[in-house]
C-alpha cells in the first residue's frame, strides 16, 4: 500500500493532488505572501506559453509551488522573484530568494528534499533541465522545458 501511495504521489495524479494550472499561480503567490514572503511575480509572457502543453504547464506551476513552499520553510521573510518566460524554444521558470530566516532547520547545501527530487524527475521526463541550489546570498530553483512538452 505504501509503495502504491508513493507511486501516486510521484506521478502527481489521483485525487490527492489536483492538477495544477496557470489559474493556480496567483493563489500560490498570494499564499506565499500571507506566509511572510515578499514575492514579485514576473509572468507577463504566459500567453506565449500556450504550446507548452499540459504536462509542461503543470511542471512550471509545481516548480513555483514547491520553491515558494521551501522559501516559507527555509527563508521566511525573504525577497523572492518568480519569473516565468519564453526563452527561444523553451519555457523558463526561475524562483530566486534572498534573505529570510529558517522556520525549520535549514537544508544542507548537498542535500535535496523529496519535493525537489520529484520536480527534477518530472522536468527530466518532459525533456527539460532542472537545477536547484545556493546562488550567491540566496537560493535559486530553475527549470527549462521544451515548448510542446506533454505529460
Amino acid at each position: 500500500a505504501l509503495r502504491s501511495m508513493i507511486s501516486v504521489l510521484r506521478r502527481g495524479g489521483g485525487p490527492l493532488m489536483p492538477t495544477p494550472s496557470w489559474a493556480d499561480l496567483d493563489g500560490i503567490v498570494q499564499e506565499a505572501r500571507r506566509s511572510g514572503l515578499a514575492v514579485r511575480l514576473d509572468a507577463a509572457d504566459l500567453g506565449d506559453l500556450g504550446d507548452l502543453g499540459g504536462g509542461g504547464e503543470q511542471a512550471v506551476v509545481r516548480v513555483v509551488r514547491e520553491a515558494l513552499g521551501n522559501c516559507v520553510r527555509h527563508a521566511r521573510g525573504a525577497q523572492v522573484e518568480v519569473r516565468i518566460a519564453r526563452s527561444g524554444d523553451e519555457a523558463l521558470v526561475r524562483v530566486r530568494s534572498l534573505g529570510g530566516t529558517a522556520a525549520v532547520a535549514p537544508m544542507r547545501h548537498d542535500s535535496e528534499g523529496w519535493g525537489l527530487q520529484m520536480l527534477r524527475e518530472r522536468v527530466a521526463a518532459l525533456g527539460g533541465a532542472f537545477q536547484a541550489g545556493p546562488d550567491g546570498d540566496g537560493w535559486t530553483v530553475e527549470a527549462r522545458l521544451p515548448a510542446g512538452a506533454r505529460s
